[in-house]
């Protein structure tokens, strides 16, 4: 997931993303002229937004595949409950809320590579943000 991304990343002219260590850091080579440079960093930018919307089009997916799950794994009580009396009801309703545990952690373990990805792709939309900041002032 996250190494499709990087690919992505790094095919967006000017935008070299690498690992160091424990985390990414990334160059981005643009022209000397500031109006170029300026226009190169936006359409940069537009790639990197679209990218984001398309991981949080992703996450929503993931997220209401895992509410209707989570939403059927409670406890609605019926005649059962009713007849079997208050020790049934009970282990019934800390049966469904372990199955509801269970099904929220599997939904973070899958969100958590897409929340990984789209932090990394906000903090070089912010980056790049700063450097076409610093080049305006510069060229002014």
């Amino acid at each position: 997931m996250l190494e499709e991304y990087v690919q992505r990343i790094n095919a967006i002219d000017g935008m070299h993303l690498y690992q160091e260590t424990r985390r990414w850091a990334y160059t981005f080579d643009y022209s000397k002229d500031p109006k170029i440079a300026l226009g190169q960093i936006r359409i940069a930018q537009k790639e990197l937004r679209l990218m984001n919307k398309q991981i949080g089009a992703a996450m929503r997916q993931i997220r209401e595949a895992y509410r209707d799950a989570i939403a059927s794994a409670s406890y609605t009580p019926g005649i059962g409950g009713a007849l079997l009396g208050s020790k049934y009801r009970s282990s019934m309703r800390s049966a469904g809320a372990a199955q509801k545990r269970t099904l929220r952690a599997r939904r973070d373990d899958a969100l958590a590579p897409y929340q990984e990805t789209k932090a990394l792709i906000t903090e070089i939309i912010d980056r790049l943000s700063i450097l076409k900041d610093q080049i305006a002032i510069q060229s002014s």
